[in-house]
């Protein structure tokens, strides 16, 4: 997106020319025109006393801001915001999502739900309902089809279960298509970028991402989704095949600092997962099977965990028999090396050379067999 430059006015300037004269100007300095504002008021249930306004700060929702609500009634202070999606919550009811905007925003609530909610002055909100109601088809037919897996788990049906799974995967990606045709028919929409970061920009790799991005049109540049989507570009770049692994050092198991050039001379898989991840316990054999397979070939493996439970770090490392070198802070989904590397999922591995340089991710199952086999004939 490029930057542009408007003009919005001419400036007239009136010179005077007799000397020592009287002025007969008696024009006045015209009032700077008010930019518009962010307020939010509106009706809500008799029982409700207060209404809670949150907003997505650094991939966490926080609380920003509340509103006494008397005689059924409540008023936000005015604020500028960029258009976005905030979340309000009666009392301590669900959170509701309302995209705002700078403008006078009013909201009628019947009930403590989104679809009990009025919503008039943002142009950005009825975006979004018309987005809604174009796939609440697709979400209609998975709720139906969840329902449908969780009784087929319950009766032990397997095949009831892997049937339903297929169909659920079938709608997911059909409903994912509509995703993608709206956002590249609305390049101009706020509601679009927001899109990008809600469904795509965590599955998709790094040329499709920029692609989105550079699709954007520049009206909504500042968007806060741009952000995200700017800052996740940003990790993909440092990860992409063909570029050198950034720098980390993290503790072991035994409180020792390990960097990651302290493994210089070997092909090594970083391995991000945690003992309470499911699917990362599933793939553990498989990397069991590998690294047995080569580690005297000049393969290793590091695994960062995102484990906040040292004994159950460990436990884990001991019953999968994963007799490689381990690291942690053990601070969970805030671990600094996956911040540092975008990791917003787990299992997620890189695969890098004695060089420290990138050759493949998320390598696994029959794919990270086969590579390593294709490696090592070369070596």
């Amino acid at each position: 997106m490029k930057n542009a430059l408007k003009l919005t006015g001419i400036s007239i300037v009136i010179l005077l020319m007799s000397c020592g004269g009287e002025s007969t100007d008696n024009t006045t300095e015209h009032e700077a025109v008010k930019e518009p504002v962010f307020t939010l008021n509106g009706m809500v249930p008799d029982q409700t006393s207060q209404i809670y306004m949150y907003q997505v700060i650094d991939d966490a929702l926080e609380l920003t801001d509340s509103a006494k609500v008397e005689t059924s009634k409540f008023s936000f202070e005015e604020k500028t915001i960029t258009p976005q999606m905030v979340y309000l919550a009666l009392d301590n009811s669900r959170k509701i999502p309302v995209f705002v905007e700078n403008n006078e925003i009013t909201i009628d609530f019947q009930g403590a739900s989104a679809d009990s909610m009025t919503v008039t002055g943002s142009d950005v909100q009825a975006e979004w309902e018309g987005f809604q109601n174009n796939i609440a088809v697709y979400d209609e037919q998975m709720e139906t089809l969840y329902d449908a897996y969780y009784a087929a788990n319950e009766a032990e049906d397997e095949a009831e279960m892997e049937r339903i799974s297929l169909q659920y995967d079938i709608a997911d990606s059909t409903k994912n298509v509509a995703v993608e045709d709206y956002i590249n028919a609305n390049p101009k929409s706020y509601v679009t970028p927001y899109l990008i970061t809600k469904f795509l920009l965590y599955s998709l790799e790094l040329e499709e991402i920029i692609v989105l991005n550079e699709n954007l049109d520049e009206s909504v540049s500042n968007s806060v989704y741009v952000e995200t989507i700017a800052s996740r570009i940003t990790d993909l770049e440092k990860t992409k095949v063909g570029a050198t692994i950034p720098d980390f050092t993290q503790n072991d198991k035994d409180g020792n600092p390990i960097n990651i050039k302290d493994l210089r001379g070997q092909y090594v898989l970083v391995d991000f997962w945690a003992s309470w991840c499911g699917p990362c316990r599933g793939e553990n054999p498989n990397v069991v099977k590998v690294f047995q397979k080569y580690k005297n070939n000049g393969f290793t493996v590091i695994g960062v965990s995102l484990d906040d439970d040292k004994e159950n770090w460990l436990k884990a490392i001991e019953d999968d028999k994963l007799d490689w070198y381990h690291v942690s802070d053990l601070q969970g989904w805030k671990n600094q090396v996956a911040q540092d590397f975008g990791v917003k999922s787990i299992p997620f591995s890189i695969l890098i050379d004695p060089e420290g340089v990138i050759l493949g991710k998320n390598l696994r199952g029959e794919e990270l067999q086969t590579t390593l086999e294709e490696l090592f004939k070369e070596v």
